[in-house]
């Protein structure tokens, strides 16, 4: 029995729409502190409907765990076709997301204003942290000095040793040398 175009345009109009089914865009509308469990905003018919949501499991790739705001949108899948076995399996905001990004280039980033990783298209590191934060490493509180910082300087005093037949002039102080309050990286932490 072959089949007939009108019997081909009905199969493959019910496999797209069994498919657009199961995958969904929603913004999030809340999420738990855990990142794991939300709720999707749910599709309204008509606006007099009343609003409803769709719980949802966050499977973010392994290594990567975030608290996803609310009114990000959220791709997601309805398992097994059933409304109630939902995961979001990727989330997208052009609100939050650096927008100056190149061909190839990655960030990391959160819902603060100027709090990214980015790793550019020349294969540059930077970290930048919001506006008076500190960028902190292996929970270090000290500042980090840099090559060209200023430091409170210390005082030699001026001393002579005898050592046996041996006479040294030289030091008889030390003093560790502390970064100048003014310079400094001071929002970075090591």
């Amino acid at each position: 029995m072959a089949l007939t175009p009108a019997d081909r345009a009905w199969i493959k109009d019910a496999i797209q729409q069994a498919v657009a089914n199961m995958l969904r865009l929603s913004p999030v509308a809340k999420s738990n502190a855990d990142g794991e469990q939300y709720a999707l905003e749910g599709h309204k018919q008509d606006p007099s409907d009343p609003s409803y949501e769709y719980d949802a499991l966050y499977a973010p790739p392994f290594g990567v765990h975030a608290v996803v705001p609310a009114g990000v949108e959220a791709v997601w899948v309805q398992i097994h076709g059933g409304a109630s076995n939902n995961a979001i399996v990727g989330t997208h905001s052009t609100r939050y997301a650096p927008s100056d990004l190149k061909d190839g280039e990655v960030a990391f980033y959160n819902k603060v204003t100027g709090c990214t990783i980015k790793l550019d298209e020349n294969g540059k590191l930077t970290i930048d942290a919001a506006a008076g934060q500190d960028v902190v490493v292996n929970g270090g509180t000290l500042k980090v000095a840099r090559v060209t910082d200023a430091t409170t300087g210390h005082a030699h005093a001026a001393g002579t040793y005898q050592a046996g037949p041996y006479t040294v002039i030289g030091s008889s102080a030390t003093q560790t040398d502390t970064i100048a309050s003014s310079a400094g990286a001071t929002r970075f932490k090591g």
